[in-house]
């Protein structure tokens, strides 16, 4: 199993093809954790529309910085 920590901040124009890249490599024994920082563009929209069982999405109301969203 592995596990995947990815925190992004206003990634729009990469998330969708970021996230599809790491959930269709070979090893299929993984979780991919998507840590939004507070995005001001629609970076959390387009999140809500990807469905994968191994895609865990959390959504965060205020900025708090790369290292601290890795903690979370």
């Amino acid at each position: 199993m592995i596990d995947i920590i990815l925190s992004v901040y206003n990634a729009e124009e990469t998330i969708r093809q970021c996230v599809e890249s790491i959930l269709n490599q070979t090893h299929k024994d993984l979780y991919l954790y998507v840590f939004d920082d507070n995005s001001q563009d629609s970076t959390q929209d387009i999140l809500k529309t990807l469905r994968d069982p191994r895609l865990k999405i959390i959504l965060s109301k205020q900025n708090i910085g790369t290292y601290a969203a890795k903690n979370f």
